[in-house]
């Protein structure tokens, strides 16, 4: 078997046939780009709610570690449970208090975003009369 291999005619034709498939495949995919489009942004959809999760889990980690140490400094050395609690049990109170805070600034940020985008669709809705006589005289 390490004849053909090394054989130069086996090479060359290897090298032909996959120059040939490279461009049959080359072309089917031009061909057929809008179908490997829409199967390509359907992947891509099925998979947004991971990717978002990776995002958030990769940008709070730094966070929910420290808490994590601050946590295992404060209130379980003094405890005596085993290592490996403490450790479970200062992970599942550092992302206790993340979590928490998250949610806690998401419903802050949230109260003052409603209330000033109703304000502005009552604001539109009440001034459409005038923008549409503008328009027509425009």
């Amino acid at each position: 078997m390490k004849k053909i291999i090394e054989d130069k005619y086996f090479k060359l034709g290897l090298t032909i046939f996959l120059i040939v498939a490279a461009c049959i495949s080359f072309f089917f995919i031009i061909y057929k780009f809008n179908m490997i489009l829409d199967k390509l942004f359907w992947v891509i959809k099925l998979f947004t709610p991971f990717i978002i999760g990776f995002t958030f889990a990769y940008l709070l980690n730094p966070l929910v570690v420290f808490f994590e140490k601050l946590a295992l400094k404060l209130f379980l050395n003094k405890t005596k449970l085993k290592k490996s609690s403490k450790e479970k049990l200062s992970r599942f109170l550092g992302i206790t208090i993340i979590c928490s805070f998250t949610i806690g600034l998401l419903i802050l940020t949230f109260s003052f975003i409603i209330p000033e985008l109703l304000n502005s669709i009552e604001s539109l809705i009440m001034n459409m009369p005038g923008y549409l006589e503008t328009t027509k005289n425009y």
